[in-house]
């Protein structure tokens, strides 16, 4: 981790830095050493990384991926990685401590529904989309984001961006995935064929209150965390249902058990609002 952090470091020397990224490659085969005498049953297949090379190969010429590091120590040792076709860059992120309390505040402002979060949304987006002067190129439409950490919390759409001021969610198509192998499984696996357009749940019925029973997939209600409905839910549904001539189940029939009884090889699409 110490070497990984000097190696963000974009004023160091290029004779340090070839040095750094040796020994980062022999830590790394020791740390290989230690686990195969470690550990008595390894299995047989050791999983395969992509290379930054067949990552940007993969994307295409407006995609970007972005995929964080956040390290659990209090200073330090997070970064940002971000890959296009032509290019990779890497930039420093503030530590865990300060972004999991902006994140924590921001997302307690944007649960008012008053635009009250608009300047946490501008110092975020500017601390994780664009920590260098044109970090995103401007020619880029999609953005594939792969979090970490407390990263996992924050809503990146509608993070502010630009001089434009500018939502996430408005300038870029955006998509979130666990990690950059599954991405690249997900793009390389044509789509299977499907019978029927969309399957649609919106506007699903909440408790009344907190002091109704909660089972675990609830606890955020029971722990007082009041989202509350999306007004627009049931009408964004009905729309997409009529538009891809798909099935809409909303208030109490957009329930995890109806869910569960689908056939979800059946449907194309899957939204959930």
């Amino acid at each position: 981790a110490r070497v990984q952090q000097r190696l963000v470091d974009s004023a160091l020397p290029e004779a340090q830095r070839a040095a750094e990224l040796a020994r980062l490659s022999g830590l790394e085969l020791q740390e290989d050493e230690l686990l195969a005498k470690t550990s008595g049953n390894r299995p047989a297949v050791q999983p395969s990384f992509p290379s930054l090379a067949q990552m940007q190969d993969s994307l295409d010429s407006d995609e970007a991926m972005l995929a964080y590091s956040i390290s659990q120590r209090e200073e330090g040792g997070s970064w940002v990685i971000r890959i296009t076709r032509d290019n990779v860059a890497v930039a420093a992120l503030p530590e865990v401590r300060e972004l999991a309390g902006k994140i924590e505040r921001f997302v307690n402002l944007v649960e008012r529904q008053d635009q009250s979060e608009l300047v946490g949304a501008a110092l975020l987006g500017q601390s994780l989309l664009d920590p260098q002067p044109g970090f995103i190129p401007q020619s880029i439409r999609r953005l594939i984001v792969l979090p970490d950490g407390v990263l996992w919390k924050l809503p990146f759409d509608a993070l502010v961006l630009g001089p434009q001021q500018e939502r996430v969610a408005q300038r870029f198509e955006l998509s979130v995935s666990p990690a950059a192998s599954l991405w690249l499984r997900w793009r390389h696996t044509p789509p299977s064929q499907s019978e029927l357009s969309a399957l649609v749940f919106a506007d699903p019925r909440l408790p009344a209150s907190a002091a109704e029973p909660a089972d675990e997939r609830s606890w955020m209600v029971a722990q007082g965390v009041r989202l509350g409905r999306l007004p627009f839910a049931e009408a964004e549904g009905k729309q997409i249902a009529r538009d891809l001539d798909g099935l809409l189940l909303r208030g109490g029939d957009a329930t995890e058990s109806r869910l569960k009884q689908e056939s979800l090889q059946r449907y194309a699409i899957l939204h959930f609002a």
